[in-house]
């Protein structure tokens, strides 16, 4: 088996919990998505989500990870038709939905003299007069 990847199965126990934004334990024999990595020790680790808490970051980095091609995840040939399309469909939905725009910051308008309705402008605090350093004070031995 690689190091690294991503795996989909069904929970064999129902101990795992998901990874995902619920937080919650997966259901034995519930369908799971699991992140393979190389753990510290030297073994591998994987990271199971259920499918509602997929992210659309995860899809993309599966998908970038076997190049497209959603049927070269390990344990795909041991899933039934039915739930072979599942997975197929929610990987579609996230690479279908549009990026969220980003948002512009807001640029401040410079308040015209002809408007009347607008707020008073602010007043500006004058910062407090700098004190001067007291004078230098002559000590025995100085020799100026």
């Amino acid at each position: 088996m690689p190091a690294t990847g991503y795996i989909i199965e069904h929970d064999k126990s129902g101990r795992a919990s998901c990874k995902g934004a619920c937080k919650q334990k997966i259901e034995k024999g519930a369908l799971r998505f699991g992140s393979c990595s190389t753990a510290a020790w030297d073994g591998e680790q994987t990271h199971f989500r259920k499918l509602t808490c997929m992210t659309k970051k995860v899809a993309q980095n599966a998908l970038d990870f076997y190049g497209g091609d959603i049927t070269q995840l390990r344990n795909w040939a041991t899933l039934s038709a039915d739930e072979q399309a599942e997975v197929k469909e929610v990987f579609d939905s996230f690479i279908a939905s549009a990026e969220p725009p980003k948002k512009k910051a807001a640029k401040k308008k410079k308040e015209d003299d002809d408007e009347e309705d607008s707020a008073p402008p602010k007043k500006v605090k004058k910062a407090a007069p700098k004190k001067k350093a007291a004078p230098a004070v002559a000590m025995p031995g100085d020799d100026d």
